[in-house]
This record gives structure tokens, sequence and C-alpha cells, in this order.
């Protein structure tokens, strides 16, 4: 299976790399740049919620091993936790099958803590 095959997961990487300001090619490399680690688990999370696969095949799909997948279930799902949080990536998720925003919209915001614990 390849990210090519899965035109809904090219969908969300894509949507997840504008959200971010990350490009795609940074969220697939292996760098730990904690911007590019956050926006990681984004989509490594919204890609397995939106479709259903498991974390491991999730992963495997973005090039990396099982174990990035379990921190990005372990740290994201604490984050979401939190109701305002959770509200959040919900209505980013509504987003990505809503019609396209317009030029002058912001989509809607979701803080990931990065390393530092900041927000």
């Amino acid at each position: 299976m390849t990210l090519a095959a899965l035109p809904d997961a090219r969908r969300i990487l894509a949507a997840v790399a504008r959200y971010t300001s990350v490009s795609e090619s940074d969220i697939l490399s292996g760098t730990h740049r904690s911007e590019v680690v956050a926006a990681r688990m984004l989509a490594i999370y919204v890609i397995q919620d939106e479709t259903q696969l498991s974390w491991s095949a999730v992963t495997r799909l973005l090039g990396f091993d099982a174990s990035s997948g379990s921190y990005a279930k372990k740290k994201f799902g604490a984050l979401l936790a939190d109701a305002k949080r959770r509200a959040e990536y919900e209505a980013f998720r509504a987003s990505l099958s809503a019609p396209a925003l317009k030029a002058d919209s912001e989509p809607p915001k979701l803080r990931v803590v990065q390393s530092g614990g900041g927000t």
C-alpha cells in the first residue's frame, strides 16, 4: 500500500501541511524538529481517524515504524482528553470534508503541545 494509492490519506496530508505550514516532504521526513513532529502526529492521528486504517498501517504508509504511531496515539490522545482541544480537533476534521475555505478565512486552530511544554 502506498500513499498515492489512498487519495483520502493524500488529501489529509496536504490539508495538515497547509494547516501547520509544514511541507508534506518535511512531514514525511525523519526530522525531529518540534513543529514537524507535531504536524506528523496530527497527520497520523487524522489519517487513522478518517480512513480507519490500523495505527501500524498508517505509520508504514507514511514511511515510519510502529513506534511513531504509538507515540502519536499516546501523545495526541492525551491532548484530546481536554474538551476544548477535542472540539478544535473535530472542527479541523470537519473542515476536511467542507467546501474549500475562502482565501481570506482561516482553518480552525488546534494547539499541539510541542516539546518544552509550550502551546
